[in-house]
């Protein structure tokens, strides 16, 4: 499996402290891969041909939790896998708490059994 960010917005270098910096964000979204990985193995000892490409947009709240995520493209044709990744982001909440950003959405590609 492969994981690819891309952050809906840019990073100044003058990014102020109390907003969230979207390169950061995109190295704690990464840092969940393992879990991503974990559930595809999962799947793929019931499903061997499970593979495609599922891209994720990824709502962050300002509190630094996610609060939604739903499919913004995918090429697996599985949806009970596709819900399982979408439930097991929604549980992530280790973005960091910023006092002046709101909701925030991300793109997340993951590549799977390529």
């Amino acid at each position: 499996m492969q994981a690819l960010n891309n952050p809906s917005a840019g990073a100044p270098a003058d990014l102020p402290s109390d907003v969230r910096d979207p390169f950061y964000i995109s190295e704690r979204i990464n840092a969940h891969n393992p879990e991503i990985k974990a559930l595809y193995r999962k799947f793929l000892k019931q499903w061997p041909d499970l593979e495609g490409k599922l891209t994720v947009r990824i709502y962050i709240h300002p509190s630094g939790r996610v609060v939604q995520a739903e499919p913004f493209e995918s090429t697996l044709q599985h949806s009970q896998f596709e819900n399982a990744v979408l439930q097991t982001i929604k549980t992530w909440r280790d973005f960091g708490a910023s006092t002046k950003d709101k909701i925030m959405i991300y793109r997340q590609q993951y590549l799977f059994g390529e």
